[in-house]
């Protein structure tokens, strides 16, 4: 979920509703309209604020929340999102993350630590193109660090309990040339030195 553009959320008709998925590209909702097409699924894509979007949605009427992969970077309050999250869910709703994880963002492809792990306040830098390689206008982009333990504390706060948190050895693509696929298509370092990815499931009472 990105706070400059955010969500975007289907709806099923023929099966129990869904959550919404949060998606922060107009072309992410267009290419997500026309598979959905393709199926044949009827389904509504709404964009907003996320910080906002229980003016836009119904609170309290989803049984689960999804985020995965890239969303809390792009998040200047996680206490916020939790509030939010915790706001959307029935009671006994789930929230599933999947993230790439903070120590990712803090060492260099020698593994190096090149900054701190508690760094706060967001990181400006002017860019072209977007995070996927789509190349925009010349603008300021902003991101902002998060740990594991602020992600934790922010569920809690919010209500939410967290049954369950695992740190991963894997990665989605090969970042590095030393990486090597495993049998699952995943990505890992030789010896597993760090986490690379982050799961977490938290349920409201």
């Amino acid at each position: 979920m990105d706070p400059h553009q955010r969500p975007h959320h289907p709806s099923h008709h023929h099966r129990p509703p869904t959550p919404p998925r949060t998606n922060p590209r107009p072309l992410a909702q267009t290419a997500a309209q026309r598979l959905a097409a393709e199926v044949e699924l009827p389904a509504r894509f709404v964009r907003a604020d996320v910080y906002d979007v229980a003016d836009v949605l119904e609170p309290a009427s989803y049984d689960v929340v999804v985020a995965t992969y890239g969303v809390l970077v792009w998040l200047p309050d996680l206490d916020e999102f939790a509030r939010v999250v915790a706001r959307m869910l029935r009671p006994g709703g789930v929230v599933f993350l999947a993230e790439f994880h903070p120590l990712q963002s803090m060492v260099d492809e020698d593994l190096r630590v090149r900054t701190s792990y508690f760094r706060e306040g967001a990181a400006d830098r002017t860019v072209r193109t977007s995070y996927t390689g789509q190349e925009l206008q010349e603008h300021v982009q902003s991101t902002w660090p998060w740990t594991v333990s602020g992600l934790v504390n922010a569920l809690a706060g919010a209500g939410l309990r967290v049954q369950r948190l695992d740190e991963l050895p894997v990665d989605l693509r090969q970042r590095t040339p030393e990486m090597i696929q495993d049998p699952n298509g995943f990505w890992r370092l030789p010896g597993d030195p760090l986490p690379l990815l982050l799961t977490s499931l938290a349920v409201k009472d």
